[in-house]
């Protein structure tokens, strides 16, 4: 697993246009083929969760997990 931080294109402050970004580097291809995504969004009004895909809640959990993992070790 990578945590990949965009870098080209738009402000890393610009969440839109990075979100834009990684939408257009999904569409071509360089990721593989996606089968699930979760994203938390946090504002001033508080966090909202979205998932897309094949998408059932233990496999959205198990994910999340193995990321706070791996981000956990990259420190």
């Amino acid at each position: 697993m990578e945590i990949v931080r965009l870098v080209e294109g738009p402000s890393l402050n610009d969440i839109p246009g990075q979100l834009r970004a990684l939408a257009d580097r999904i569409e071509a291809g360089e990721y593989g083929l996606p089968e699930l995504a979760v994203f938390f969004l946090e504002t001033d009004e508080g966090l909202t969760g979205f998932s897309w895909g094949h998408y059932d809640s233990y496999r959205a959990i198990g994910m999340m997990a193995v990321a706070t993992q791996h981000m956990i070790d990259s420190e």
